[in-house]
């Protein structure tokens, strides 16, 4: 819903200032011309309507060029931050997720594993990071495979516990919407490397 909204509010300013630009512009230019298309020479004949016609399509092309302008802008300059590695786990009741994810704005702010609790219909924003309750700074989320450093139980509709890999014990128990989280430490699996021995080769005996 927010990246709705967001999307609404870019279309709302272009728009507005497409229109502010091209009122600024043509309006003047639009007086003028009428001024002097009352001359009574002009007014005689209907060739008049002719400039002014012209002026209408040129507004519009303004409008839509500072529209479109305007768009492009925003969306060139829009927040270089998104999200991604999204792991949604619903609660037994499906009113609620916990959402474990990664979270990287480029140069500014390096890759963070976050844990938020959202409603079961409530989308993660993907420019920019919902209300985490847990932030792991330079750890990217693995939810399978040997590289696993997270995992969620829910114990009921109103008890979860997130298990993540290095917790650095911050805040263990947190309480949002009627929901207790709990934190803990989540030991990584650590691959052994099988050895095989080899068998001495059988010697054969010199004569």
């Amino acid at each position: 819903m927010e990246d709705w909204q967001d999307m609404f509010s870019a279309v709302g300013y272009s728009l507005g200032t497409a229109l502010a630009i091209t009122a600024a512009i043509c309006t003047p230019i639009y007086a003028i011309m009428l001024l002097i298309l009352r001359l009574p020479a002009l007014r005689a004949s209907y060739t008049w309507k002719s400039p002014l016609l012209g002026m209408y399509w040129a507004a519009g092309t303004l409008s839509v060029l500072v529209f479109a302008g305007g768009m492009f802008l925003n969306y060139a300059l829009s927040p270089l931050c998104g999200t991604d590695h999204v792991t949604e786990v619903a609660s037994p009741d499906a009113k609620h997720k916990i959402v474990v994810y990664n979270f990287d704005c480029g140069a500014t702010t390096d890759f963070s594993l976050l844990v938020s609790l959202l409603g079961s219909k409530q989308q993660l924003p993907k420019n920019k990071a919902a209300n985490s309750l847990y932030s792991h700074y330079h750890q990217l989320p693995e939810a399978n495979g040997i590289r696993k450093n997270f995992e969620v139980q829910w114990h009921d509709s109103s008890h979860v516990t997130v298990r993540i890999a290095s917790y650095d014990g911050a805040t263990p128990i947190k309480s949002q919407d009627g929901v207790v989280v709990s934190f803990e430490n989540w030991p990584s699996p650590i691959p052994t490397a099988v050895s095989k021995s080899s068998k001495p080769k059988a010697q054969t005996p010199k004569p």
